[in-house]
């Protein structure tokens, strides 16, 4: 995988886990704050996950 993929995931894990640590500091304080805080976790985590299913089937096809 090139520097730019590499870079990508790393980006993506990231804002995966700046987005937790803001839904965990949200949750000792406001419920109706955790929603959008956990959907952008959700997009996050769903990327990453994707992402590791397509490398790989993709190594080994």
């Amino acid at each position: 995988m090139g520097v730019a993929r590499s870079s990508f995931w790393r980006g993506i894990g990231l804002i995966w886990s700046i987005d937790r640590i803001a839904y965990a500091l949200g949750y000792y304080k406001v419920a109706e704050k955790r929603i959008p805080d956990l959907g952008v976790s959700f997009i996050a985590t769903l990327i990453l996950v994707l992402g590791s299913v397509v490398v790989v089937v993709w190594s080994h096809i």
